[in-house]
């Protein structure tokens, strides 16, 4: 379920590594469709009917995003990629020949492409968008019962210094985003393991992760943001790639290994703790163990 080498490198581009580092993204590009595809969407699968609402859940005032948004996916990927998705009886066929009822709802939305998808809906006189719906087969780090019918603030709680400045900028993102001028940014991190489904409840993010066995791995994930035209709600889509750190050139590693040790103490708990961060750059570095401050 990897991918090697990883396709977006954000902490090699100033521009990305701004915060939000929110660029254009051309509609077309939507949605990506990669080698990983039918190990992925297996394991998708294997969630929605495993983990049930803890990856697919909404509130009832998402249902009509839901529909819109899984009638839009469905329609990307007919058009472009049209060679891989087919229109049938009952619903769309994925490359993989699986057959998905596109009135399904929140879980079968998961079930089309390798993004994860939250919507997030804003009332009049409100002050925040909220989610009030997603499927999120392949969280980092968060658990979607605990964020369900949040604002953007109380969602993006754990996160250093993100209230205040940083939250009003994101949610006037929000507010201002257009059907026809969709976003994109992207994140970086380094885990100590491959795997998708990582979650993880506020309590779970205070205490510090151990490196295990020393391996780590590079997560990207690309995130976008599209305004729906009929609902009005932000679709806000996660793409996410994990591979190896040794796929990465020189310069890669370099410049990852030098965002990480520049992380102030609070941001290097966010992400797993000294003993964590500082393996993770001396895995970068190809050297004996860092210390993290």
């Amino acid at each position: 379920m990897q991918v090697s080498p990883a396709p977006y490198t954000p902490f090699l581009d100033p521009q990305l590594r701004r915060t939000p580092g929110l660029i254009a993204m051309p509609p077309e590009s939507w949605i990506e469709i990669d080698a990983a595809y039918a190990a992925q969407m297996a394991y998708r699968d294997q969630l929605i009917v495993d983990k049930g609402e803890a990856v697919a859940a909404m509130l009832p005032e998402g249902a009509a995003a839901v529909a819109e948004l899984s009638e839009l996916v469905a329609a990307h990927v007919l058009t472009h990629f049209s060679n891989q998705f087919q229109l049938v009886d009952g619903g769309i066929q994925r490359p993989d020949g699986v057959i998905v009822d596109l009135e399904g709802g929140v879980a079968a939305l998961g079930r089309i492409v390798q993004e994860d998808f939250c919507l997030l809906t804003r009332h009049e006189g409100a002050l925040e968008h909220r989610l009030v719906a997603a499927n999120l087969c392949f969280p980092s780090r968060w658990t979607l019962s605990e964020k369900l019918g949040c604002p953007l603030v109380a969602i993006h709680a754990p996160v250093p210094d993100y209230a205040g400045e940083l939250a009003s900028r994101v949610e006037r993102v929000h507010a201002a985003l257009h059907t026809d001028r969709p976003l994109q940014r992207f994140n970086a991190l380094v885990t100590e393991t491959p795997e998708l489904y990582l979650t993880g409840g506020a309590a779970e993010r205070r205490v510090p992760r151990e490196p295990g066995e020393g391996r780590f791995y590079l997560r990207v994930e690309r995130q976008t943001l599209r305004r729906l035209p009929k609902t009005r709600a932000v679709a806000f889509g996660i793409k996410t790639y994990v591979s190896p750190i040794e796929t990465l050139d020189a310069a890669a590693r370099a410049a990852l290994a030098e965002e990480l040790q520049a992380l102030p103490a609070a941001m290097v708990g966010y992400k797993g703790g000294s003993a964590l961060v500082g393996a993770a750059v001396a895995a970068l570095r190809g050297g004996p163990e860092a210390r993290i401050a």
